[in-house]
């Protein structure tokens, strides 16, 4: 979601705009790099394990933000810039309805690989 919409506070052709799209985009591109290139496999449970982690990672990042006052992942307000969170309702129902989409997009990634688990477990892998 942040690669989509955003919340740069400098021009977009600023050193720190570009640092944010690098540093995002970077990311991305390794794990695809790294599945791609099949020196990373997820296993069956891969999906599960990133949703759980993912939920206790926005957990402590609410604690963090509640006795620090600031605002990491959104969890307290939505950004100041249009984004896709405005969709999602207001809050705190935006921040359920974003780890359901999470929690769908894990689910859907899961599934190209779906094919490469049954073979493996029909293998005796």
């Amino acid at each position: 979601m942040a690669m989509l919409t955003p919340d740069l506070l400098a021009p977009l052709l600023n050193v720190s705009s570009i640092n944010f799209f690098v540093r995002h985009g970077g990311t991305v591109m390794a794990i695809l790099y790294l599945i791609w290139s099949s020196q990373l496999r997820p296993s069956p449970r891969s999906w599960r394990f990133a949703f759980l982690t993912l939920n206790l990672y926005a957990a402590a990042v609410g604690l963090f933000d509640f006795v620090f006052g600031t605002n990491y992942l959104y969890l307290r307000n939505k950004p100041a810039s249009q984004s896709l969170l405005d969709t999602m309702g207001a809050w705190p129902l935006y921040i359920l309805t974003a780890d359901l989409l999470a929690l769908i997009m894990f689910v859907l990634m899961a599934v190209p690989f779906r094919e490469h688990w049954a073979r493996n477990r029909s293998a005796g892998v």
